[in-house]
């Protein structure tokens, strides 16, 4: 009887040891980085690794990057709130400046080091018949631009303000980002005094109702690879 008791004890430490050794072995931490300028389907490699991620796997996404393709940006933001990943970090190494802050926050967790630099701001567009590069700002004449471009500069200001909000930046800091061509630029410290735990904006629901009309207009041919952040 004693022996038997013995191999029992044993039986039920050591099958739930190798049960837990089997989960974990399915689940994976996938790599994948957003580097440089963001140009057209540059970050097609990234989205692709979101998009095979299961619901056991960890997203890691290294970010530097100064910005640039809305289109991108706004591909890149969908594929996170579309991966089946469990959990996505976006690490800022040095620079997450326009669209690369954009992404940089739209994880469930955002890791910076002290000297890293976050910019949101506007972002811009060239008009296609005249070359001329607009800056937008809520500071502008809008009565002189195409209704695109109003609508353009509505919803983005509708969506800086919501992630401003979401992430617990003051209103300084977003009346910051909605002012002039250099918008709001954030050391690694400065952001962790208002975003202390490292919390991204995926699923979330505020941002993301401010994400999807942005993306309607991609939908629809209306913002195109002249918008730039």
């Amino acid at each position: 009887m004693k022996k038997f008791i013995t191999i029992l004890l044993i039986f039920c430490l050591v099958v739930p040891l190798f049960g837990g050794l089997s989960t974990e072995a399915s689940a994976a931490v996938l790599i994948t980085d957003v580097r440089g300028q963001i140009e057209e389907n540059g970050l097609d490699k990234s989205i692709k690794v979101l998009k095979q991620a299961t619901e056991d796997d960890t997203v890691l996404v290294f970010i530097n990057s100064p910005g640039g393709s809305v289109i991108e940006m706004l591909k890149m933001i969908q594929a996170m709130e579309h991966s089946r990943a469990r959990h996505i970090t976006t690490i800022v190494k040095d620079v997450a400046a326009s669209a690369g802050a954009a992404i940089a926050i739209s994880g469930d967790e955002i890791v910076v080091s002290d000297t890293s630099i976050l910019l949101f701001h506007l972002g811009s567009a060239t008009n296609t018949d005249t070359g001329e590069i607009i800056t937008f700002s809520v500071d502008m004449d809008t009565s002189k631009l195409p209704k695109l471009e109003r609508d353009y500069l509505s919803l983005m200001v509708n969506l800086l303000k919501k992630q401003g909000k979401e992430l617990g930046l003051t209103p300084n800091h977003i009346y910051a980002s909605l002012h002039g061509a250099d918008g709001l630029i954030l050391t690694g410290t400065e952001f962790k005094r208002f975003n202390f735990y490292g919390r991204g904006l995926r699923h979330n629901t505020v941002y993301l109702g401010a994400i999807t009309a942005l993306i309607k207009y991609i939908e629809r041919g209306e913002i195109n690879e002249f918008y730039r952040m």
